[in-house]
């Protein structure tokens, strides 16, 4: 999107440069005689007029495109980003994507950026119809919100860290294509249903999608056990992009935003043994205030095949 709001600034300035050169014009005019004072002040004050006109408005312009923007399908901000690339980058060749640099030593080539770049690719074309749904189920389900909806998409920078750090260590050549194919959360979501109707809620959704063709692909409940209180599952588009469903209490959802710190701490390689015990700990600690809804340990989940 920053092609767009540069392309309107560039428009906005040369209206108001075609403008100010019309007034010196006028000025001209003036001093040749060919105009009187009248006609100064007003043709001057015109010309004055749109030059300011011209910044103003497409400004305005600009912030009403930016809000529009935002708020667009994932995939449709994607295209208007290729659209608005430059024609080099618009259609890279394979092979030449630039090498990624992460913290602590992780690194991705040229040619594993290419491979993680067309999951995301893939994601972003999937996501829309998939949002849609979901959003139509828990619409059904009094109080439930989708938290977090608007980083349904995992960031590039997040995924190539996953993959670098699951290919750490790895002797070339790495197989970049099997760690992207493990990579279930590209598109992410989370339910959150208050504690009441969260049984009822997870199994609703569970069977709405299995009825519009979703297939399951992992499920974990760790509500009533140590540490972590949630269910984390995955499922299987009939168009077959792998995505995340999480789903939570209130309380829940908000005690793991708050414990995300700690996490992040977890997910880092070369974590000492030490470290990752306290670390553990503390997350047992922090989850131990999360109340435990009606009928969440009995959640079985889908068969998965």
């Amino acid at each position: 999107m920053a092609g767009l709001s540069l392309g309107l600034k560039v428009l906005g300035v040369g209206f108001t440069l075609v403008s100010v050169g019309d007034f010196l014009d006028v000025a001209a005019d003036w001093g040749e005689g060919k105009i009187d004072g009248q006609d100064l002040v007003k043709l001057g004050s015109l010309e004055l007029g749109l030059a300011l006109t011209s910044l103003i408005g497409v400004g305005v312009v600009g912030k009403i495109l930016q809000k529009a923007v935002k708020h667009m399908p994932a995939s449709w901000r994607r295209r208007i980003d290729d659209w608005l690339a430059p024609p080099n980058d618009r259609h890279r060749p394979p092979g030449s994507a630039t090498e990624w640099v992460g913290p602590n030593g992780l690194r991705l080539s040229g040619d594993e950026v290419a491979e993680v770049d067309a999951l995301l690719l893939a994601a972003s074309r999937s996501e829309p119809a998939i949002t849609t749904g979901l959003q139509r189920t828990l619409g059904r389900i009094d109080g439930a919100t989708m938290p977090g909806l608007e980083f349904r998409l995992k960031s590039p920078d997040s995924l190539y860290r996953k993959i670098a750090t699951d290919l750490e260590g790895n002797e070339p050549p790495r197989d970049v294509r099997r760690a992207v194919s493990r990579i279930k959360d590209a598109v992410r979501y989370t339910a959150q249903v208050p504690d009441a109707d969260f049984a009822r809620g997870v199994e609703l959704v569970t069977s709405d999608l299995s009825a519009r063709g979703f297939t399951p692909v992992s499920w974990k409940n760790t509500f009533g056990q140590p540490g972590y209180q949630g269910i984390n599952s995955a499922w299987r588009s009939p168009d077959g992009q792998v995505f995340e469903l999480q789903f939570h209490t209130p309380t829940s959802f908000d005690v793991k935003m708050r414990s995300h710190d700690v996490y992040e701490r977890l997910r880092l390689p070369n974590l000492s043994r030490q470290e990752r015990t306290r670390l553990l700990a503390e997350t047992v600690r922090i989850f131990e205030t999360v109340p435990m809804p009606p009928g969440a340990t009995a959640l079985r989940g889908p068969e998965i095949r």
